[in-house]
């Protein structure tokens, strides 16, 4: 799936930056499950309180597996995500950074990162087209290709397993495949119905994405 690194956090634009920066909000939990611990860049009060409950215990290893000291080591020594990093499997904890108001990709966004799986296709298309008329790079990562049986039940869940069984029905799903599916549960939700609200069948979208990011292997070098 494409993600954007913004622009200001690569080109040090202080401009952009502030541009972004005042038009986010944040929260301590997917905001797909409306939580009340929110802020904005200028009062976190409410987020870091929320995970200073979450993460006690300053030497002890509590439940999510780190202390409030090591969290705190983290967050003042920001680690540079790389694709071949090993994900947390703590998908549900974090800090959700929302940014409102509209992108203007050749601003707010240094190059854009995507799966292989989609070149040649039309939406691989549309990136190379928005990425050369914004004049920014594409990153193409190594295609993840994910067969659904190798994913533990208790990874996210078997609604998540039950979702792609449905959906992949000959055991494999990539980025690609997954965008398809996306595009049919936006552009017609109630053939979805089954699986709940389009809200919901769009979390299970999600889901299944960080099932194909934990779990995928990759079948083409990148480019």
């Amino acid at each position: 799936m494409p993600s954007a690194q913004t622009a200001a956090n690569k080109r040090g634009n202080t401009s952009s930056l502030t541009h972004v920066h005042r038009r986010c909000t944040l929260s301590y939990g997917d905001s797909h499950l409306e939580p009340e611990n929110t802020g904005t860049p200028d009062s976190l009060d409410l987020i870091l309180s929320a995970l200073h409950a979450d993460y006690s215990g300053d030497g002890e290893i509590d439940r999510k597996g780190t202390s409030l000291r090591s969290l705190s080591s983290r967050l003042v020594k920001p680690q540079v995500c790389e694709h071949e990093s090993r994900l947390c499997r703590n998908l549900d904890d974090i800090i959700e950074v929302q940014v409102h108001g509209d992108l203007v990709i050749n601003r707010d966004v240094a190059f854009i990162s995507a799966d292989s799986s989609l070149k040649g296709t039309e939406a691989g298309r549309k990136i190379d087209q928005l990425a050369a008329n914004a004049r920014i790079r594409v990153t193409w990562r190594p295609a993840l290709r994910l067969t659904i049986q190798t994913v533990p039940s208790d990874f996210r869940g078997e609604n998540v397993l039950g979702f792609m069984a449905y959906c992949w029905q000959d055991g494999y799903v990539d980025a690609c495949r997954l965008g398809d599916v996306a595009n049919a549960v936006t552009s017609d939700p109630d053939s979805w119905s089954e699986f709940g609200r389009q809200r919901d069948v769009l979390q299970l979208i999600k889901q299944t994405w960080h099932c194909i990011a934990t779990y995928g292997v990759p079948v083409n070098p990148e480019k």
